[in-house]
């Protein structure tokens, strides 16, 4: 069976329940893809087809991935098992479907009625405190990124958003990276996050947020109903209310990553011009 296009995917293990659409793109026996979900995409995935069986892995140093699937030609569905590393194991069910679509990433997080600006200040780890209430900042649009350095999905997205920034320096826009790291130790989430910024060119400022639990991001942005996926963009306009959130990355190993940048360069245009509104 030809099993290149997209197919509406299910990953269920007891509880732990979740929707996906996986991208698939074979060349003879050698298969490569990835699976899409509303928190962001497995990255890319390369392996094989052998008779009714097919094959998918990747290792990025962190995360080592397994995905193994029994191909039904009869009912064009796929039945699998997929490993992430020693620790967690689940099935998956595909059939497909190449209209099969996840859900807006621009209305999985809701506002609260009446939500007014929002501020905060916090100290990069150089010890420069950034505020949005900054003269320097005043009356500027500003994209809010919430991300950890431990995610592979903001990985990709901050690598975007650099070469993005990179090809279009004199934009007045001010992008500002939201850390939520894991350690207890600030001077070890300060350490990771100058690392980081180094090893993707990052031009913009990352500040160390919190741990990266729910009530951290509530009680930095109270205007959140809601929070989904690491990583989340936050739009805000030149008095720093809240105009749009984008919640997880489908990056470059998938089918909607052409479509996202299209998107993004749209909204900052639409943001530039709408500053005081």
């Amino acid at each position: 069976m030809d099993i290149g296009g997209l197919w509406e995917t299910t990953f269920s293990s007891g509880d732990d329940a979740f929707d996906a659409v996986a991208s698939f793109s074979p060349k003879g026996n050698y298969l490569t893809g990835t699976f899409m979900t509303e928190t962001g995409d497995f990255r890319f995935l390369a392996g094989t087809v052998q008779d009714n069986k097919l094959y998918l892995s990747s290792f990025d140093g962190s995360h080592a991935f397994l995905f193994e699937g029994k191909i039904n030609p009869a009912d064009s569905t796929i039945q699998g098992s997929f490993l992430s590393g020693k620790h967690y194991k689940t099935t998956w069910f595909a059939k497909k479907n190449d209209q099969a679509k996840l859900k807006d990433p621009n209305d999985l997080v809701t506002l609260k009625e009446g939500h007014k600006a929002i501020n905060f200040s916090l100290p990069t780890p150089s010890g420069q405190m950034i505020s949005l209430a900054d003269k320097a900042l005043a009356g500027k649009p500003k994209i809010l990124q919430i991300m950890g350095t431990w995610c592979p999905n903001c990985r990709d997205e901050g690598a975007f958003l650099a070469r993005f920034l990179t090809k279009n320096p004199n934009l007045p826009i001010e992008v500002i990276g939201l850390a939520f790291e894991k350690y207890d130790d600030v001077q070890k989430n300060n350490a990771a996050i100058t690392r980081y910024k180094k090893a993707l060119n990052i031009p913009y400022d990352i500040v160390y947020a919190g741990k990266p639990k729910r009530e951290a991001i509530f009680n930095l942005i109270p205007a959140l109903n809601n929070f989904v996926a690491y990583p989340t963009l936050i739009f805000l306009n030149g008095q720093n209310k809240i105009v749009k959130v984008h919640s997880g990355f489908n990056g470059p190993a998938t089918p909607e990553y052409a479509l996202f940048k299209q998107e993004f360069a749209e909204d900052v245009k639409n943001l530039i011009e709408n500053a005081k509104k």
